[in-house]
C-alpha cells in the first residue's frame, strides 16, 4: 500500500472550527468537533509549526432568550431538563431567568470540561490555559501541561 504525502502548512498557521453555543451541557459532538483539528494542531506544532487553535463560544442570543422565558413561565419540561439532565443546582437555576446567567453558567463549565479534556488553550485572568507546543513527555502523560495565570 502507498503512503499519501502530508499535505504542508505555512509556518503560522490557524485553526478554527464551530464555536459552541452555551446553552445547555457539553455532548460527545463538542469532543468530536474539537479532538480531529486538536489532533492536526499538535501534529503540526510537532514539527515545529507555530499553530493557533483558539476556543471560545457562540451566542446569537435567541436560543437562550427562549430557555430564560420557560424557566420564567416555570415550564416543568425545561426545568427538569436544566434540573435533572444537566444537574444544574436550584440555587442556580432560579437565576435562569436572566439569559447571561444561562451563558455563564455553561461558558464556565465548557471551560472547566475543555480544559480538563486538553484541546483547548483558554486564556485570560485566571483561566486555565494549555502550552502552547506539547512535549514529549509529562507527567499526565497528555503530552502537555495545564498552568493558572495569575489573575
Amino acid at each position: 500500500m502507498r503512503s499519501r504525502p502530508i499535505p504542508q502548512i505555512r509556518k503560522n498557521s490557524t485553526f478554527t472550527v464551530a464555536f459552541p453555543y452555551p446553552s445547555g451541557a457539553m455532548h460527545v459532538g463538542h469532543g468530536r468537533t474539537y479532538i480531529v483539528p486538536d489532533v492536526i494542531a499538535r501534529f503540526w506544532r510537532m514539527r515545529g509549526r507555530q499553530v493557533l487553535f483558539p476556543m471560545a463560544f457562540h451566542v446569537t442570543g435567541a436560543p437562550v432568550v427562549g430557555i430564560s422565558k420557560r424557566i420564567a413561565r416555570k415550564d416543568e419540561k425545561t426545568i427538569r431538563l436544566y434540573r435533572d439532565l444537566y444537574k444544574v443546582p436550584q440555587n442556580v437555576l432560579e437565576g435562569f431567568t436572566d439569559p447571561l446567567t444561562i451563558v455563564k453558567h455553561f461558558a464556565a463549565e465548557y471551560q472547566r470540561v475543555m480544559t480538563s479534556c486538553g484541546p483547548s488553550r483558554l486564556t485570560g485572568a485566571g483561566a486555565l490555559s494549555r502550552s502552547t507546543r506539547p512535549t514529549a513527555s509529562s507527567s499526565s502523560g497528555s503530552g502537555s501541561t495545564c498552568t493558572r495565570q495569575a489573575t
